[in-house]
Protein backbone atom coordinates (compact mmCIF):
# COMPACT_ATOMS: atom_id res chain seq x y z
CA UNK A 1 0.00 0.00 0.00
CA UNK A 2 1.23 3.48 -0.80
CA UNK A 3 1.57 6.16 1.86
CA UNK A 4 -1.91 7.65 2.43
CA UNK A 5 -2.44 11.12 0.95
CA UNK A 6 -3.42 12.53 4.37
CA UNK A 7 0.02 11.64 5.73
CA UNK A 8 1.85 12.85 2.61
CA UNK A 9 0.03 16.18 2.95
CA UNK A 10 0.62 16.53 6.71
CA UNK A 11 4.35 15.78 6.35
CA UNK A 12 4.90 17.65 3.09
CA UNK A 13 7.37 20.13 4.60
CA UNK A 14 10.96 19.38 3.62
CA UNK A 15 11.90 19.17 7.32
CA UNK A 16 10.07 15.82 7.54
CA UNK A 17 11.62 14.27 4.42
CA UNK A 18 14.26 11.64 5.17
CA UNK A 19 17.58 12.89 3.88
CA UNK A 20 19.74 9.91 4.85
CA UNK A 21 17.99 6.84 3.45
CA UNK A 22 21.30 5.04 2.96
CA UNK A 23 21.74 4.57 6.73
CA UNK A 24 18.42 2.77 7.17
CA UNK A 25 19.71 -0.65 6.08
CA UNK A 26 21.38 -1.51 9.38
CA UNK A 27 18.40 -0.21 11.38
CA UNK A 28 15.91 -2.22 9.31
CA UNK A 29 18.11 -5.31 9.64
CA UNK A 30 18.38 -5.00 13.43
CA UNK A 31 14.64 -4.45 13.79
CA UNK A 32 13.71 -7.19 11.32
CA UNK A 33 11.85 -4.75 9.08
CA UNK A 34 11.51 -5.17 5.33
CA UNK A 35 11.59 -1.81 3.47
CA UNK A 36 8.26 -2.65 1.81
CA UNK A 37 6.55 -3.09 5.20
CA UNK A 38 4.29 -0.06 5.88
CA UNK A 39 6.56 0.90 8.80
CA UNK A 40 9.56 0.63 6.45
CA UNK A 41 7.84 2.71 3.76
CA UNK A 42 7.01 5.41 6.27
CA UNK A 43 10.49 5.69 7.76
CA UNK A 44 12.17 5.51 4.36
CA UNK A 45 10.20 8.61 3.41
CA UNK A 46 10.03 10.57 6.68
CA UNK A 47 12.22 11.38 9.68
CA UNK A 48 11.06 12.35 13.14
CA UNK A 49 10.56 12.68 15.95
CA UNK A 50 6.88 13.50 15.49
CA UNK A 51 4.27 14.99 17.80
CA UNK A 52 0.52 14.71 17.49
CA UNK A 53 -2.39 16.74 18.72
CA UNK A 54 -4.30 13.45 18.98
CA UNK A 55 -1.83 11.65 21.24
CA UNK A 56 0.45 12.35 24.16
CA UNK A 57 3.03 10.01 22.63
CA UNK A 58 6.02 11.32 20.72
CA UNK A 59 6.68 9.04 17.75
CA UNK A 60 10.45 8.64 17.64
CA UNK A 61 12.73 8.59 14.64
CA UNK A 62 14.12 5.21 13.74
CA UNK A 63 17.78 6.20 14.27
CA UNK A 64 18.55 9.90 14.19
CA UNK A 65 18.01 10.93 17.80
CA UNK A 66 19.50 10.31 21.24
CA UNK A 67 16.41 8.22 21.94
CA UNK A 68 15.34 6.19 18.90
CA UNK A 69 13.16 3.31 17.83
CA UNK A 70 16.22 1.10 17.35
CA UNK A 71 17.62 1.94 20.80
CA UNK A 72 14.34 1.52 22.69
CA UNK A 73 13.53 -1.70 20.86
CA UNK A 74 16.96 -3.07 21.74
CA UNK A 75 16.31 -2.26 25.43
CA UNK A 76 12.94 -4.05 25.62
CA UNK A 77 14.25 -7.05 23.71
CA UNK A 78 17.23 -7.40 26.04
CA UNK A 79 15.74 -6.35 29.39
CA UNK A 80 12.04 -7.22 29.10
CA UNK A 81 12.44 -10.15 26.70
CA UNK A 82 10.13 -8.76 24.03
CA UNK A 83 10.14 -11.10 21.01
CA UNK A 84 11.75 -9.82 17.78
CA UNK A 85 8.31 -9.20 16.25
CA UNK A 86 7.76 -6.12 18.49
CA UNK A 87 9.17 -2.64 17.82
CA UNK A 88 8.92 0.21 20.36
CA UNK A 89 7.82 3.41 18.61
CA UNK A 90 7.82 5.92 21.44
CA UNK A 91 9.80 7.21 24.40
CA UNK A 92 10.13 4.92 27.39
CA UNK A 93 10.24 7.84 29.84
CA UNK A 94 6.57 7.44 30.73
CA UNK A 95 4.58 4.54 32.09
CA UNK A 96 3.61 3.23 28.65
CA UNK A 97 4.80 2.91 25.05
CA UNK A 98 3.35 2.25 21.63
CA UNK A 99 4.55 -1.02 20.12
CA UNK A 100 4.34 -2.17 16.49
CA UNK A 101 3.88 -5.87 15.73
CA UNK A 102 5.80 -6.85 12.59
CA UNK A 103 3.76 -10.02 12.13
CA UNK A 104 0.23 -8.62 12.36
CA UNK A 105 0.82 -4.92 11.66
CA UNK A 106 -1.07 -3.98 14.82
CA UNK A 107 -0.08 -1.18 17.18
CA UNK A 108 -0.38 -1.75 20.92
CA UNK A 109 -0.62 0.69 23.81
CA UNK A 110 1.58 -1.10 26.37
CA UNK A 111 1.92 -0.01 29.99
CA UNK A 112 4.73 -1.24 32.22
CA UNK A 113 2.38 -2.24 35.01
CA UNK A 114 1.43 -5.60 33.52
CA UNK A 115 0.67 -4.67 29.92
CA UNK A 116 4.19 -5.62 28.88
CA UNK A 117 3.67 -9.15 30.21
CA UNK A 118 0.26 -9.40 28.52
CA UNK A 119 1.84 -8.35 25.21
CA UNK A 120 4.66 -10.90 25.44
CA UNK A 121 2.15 -13.63 26.39
CA UNK A 122 -0.11 -12.71 23.45
CA UNK A 123 -3.01 -11.55 25.62
CA UNK A 124 -3.07 -7.83 24.77
CA UNK A 125 -5.35 -6.59 22.00
CA UNK A 126 -3.98 -4.01 19.56
CA UNK A 127 -5.30 -0.45 19.77
CA UNK A 128 -4.94 -0.05 15.97
CA UNK A 129 -5.10 -2.95 13.52
CA UNK A 130 -2.54 -1.58 11.05
CA UNK A 131 0.36 0.86 10.70
CA UNK A 132 -1.60 3.10 8.32
CA UNK A 133 -4.72 3.13 10.52
CA UNK A 134 -2.52 4.30 13.39
CA UNK A 135 -0.57 6.83 11.28
CA UNK A 136 -3.65 8.42 9.73
CA UNK A 137 -5.17 8.95 13.18
CA UNK A 138 -1.88 10.10 14.71
CA UNK A 139 -1.25 12.72 12.01
CA UNK A 140 -4.87 13.93 11.61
Amino acid sequence: MAIPIKIEHKLSDQAWKRSNQSVLGNAFHELGVHPSDPFGEFYTSFQGPFRSSKSSYELLDIIDQEESIVGNTRVVREELEFPPRYIVLTSMNGLAVLVYDLETGGIFNVDFEGGDKLLVEGHLAPRWSSWWEFAVEYFS
